[in-house]
């Protein structure tokens, strides 16, 4: 069988014992406004078995894209997302591609990329100045273009997934870019670098409005402090979402305070919260 090729990125062999299905490549981008040590990044595209370029693909982007798929390729634990998408691709719903850009690996400049607005609460603010609004940029203007062109992408599926300060991010994507991103994961995200008032500037910024079809899920955790510490502000961010019109038809909302704070947490709901998204 021909191997399968995509212009501009290489095949990248992972071993079956921690990749069980689908392919993944991945090709060197640089990121102008990081710090010089992580400038340089990996940006990685993993897609479905038996996929071929003519196929109509939904998109899946990704914060802490090293996390997606590969065990052997991350220090912090993986999702498992091929596994599941291959669970929820044998049930019939839609196939996708997971888009992923590896983070620096260091906490400090990880947060300072996936924080739109400076943090302004005690503690968190030694963190600043934040780049997130740029990030996001780049995403859209460089990074989204180059998969349009490379893959033959369904447009009303494309979506933005990320974790902690990556939930944090892929709520700003969200609510940045909604004519783009029809459907955002927001999983344990940190909401909790901002004081209220800042918090409530933060929503306001967006204008985000309730009647759309674009449909959001939000996980938050409970067994260990951190987890209860972020679900404060994020049930503040669910609040102010149904203030302005949001409903259970377009925002849905799961709470386990079994879980940590932890990937193998957000790996475990990830099939509940895309089924819904693709009810």
């Amino acid at each position: 069988m021909q191997r399968l090729y995509i212009p501009g990125f290489r095949f990248h062999r992972c071993s079956p014992r921690t990749m069980h299905y689908g392919k993944l490549f991945d090709r060197m981008i640089e990121i102008p406004f990081a710090g010089r040590r992580f400038r340089q990044r990996m940006l990685r595209v993993w897609v479905p078995g038996n996929f071929t370029r003519d196929e109509k693909i939904g998109v899946i982007y990704m914060v802490d894209g090293q996390n997606a798929v590969d065990h052997n390729l991350t220090a912090y634990g993986e999702w498992d997302m091929e596994d599941h998408l291959y669970n929820l691709e044998k049930e019939g719903y839609p196939r996708f591609i997971i888009v992923g850009i590896d983070c620096p690996h260091n906490h400090i400049p990880r947060a300072r990329e996936y924080t739109p607005l400076d943090m302004d609460k005690k503690g968190w603010d030694k963190t600043n100045p934040c780049y997130g609004e740029a990030f996001g940029e780049f995403i859209v203007n460089e990074i989204k273009p180059l998969i349009d062109e490379t893959f033959n992408v369904e447009h009303e599926l494309v979506g933005f997934l990320g974790s902690s300060m990556g939930g944090l991010f892929s709520f700003h994507m969200g609510a940045r870019y909604p004519g783009i991103f029809k459907f955002v994961l927001p999983l344990s995200p940190c909401f909790e670098c901002y004081t209220n008032a800042t918090l409530r500037q933060f929503f306001d910024n967006y204008h985000l409005d309730g009647h759309t079809e674009n449909r959001w899920a939000f996980y938050m955790g409970g067994a260990d402090p951190l987890e209860r510490k972020l679900t404060t502000n994020c049930e503040k961010i669910l609040k102010m979402m149904h203030e302005v019109g949001f409903t259970d038809d377009n925002l849905y909302y799961l709470k386990d305070v079994s879980k940590i704070h932890h990937e193998s947490a957000w790996s475990s709901v990830i099939e509940e919260l895309l089924k819904w998204i693709l009810r």
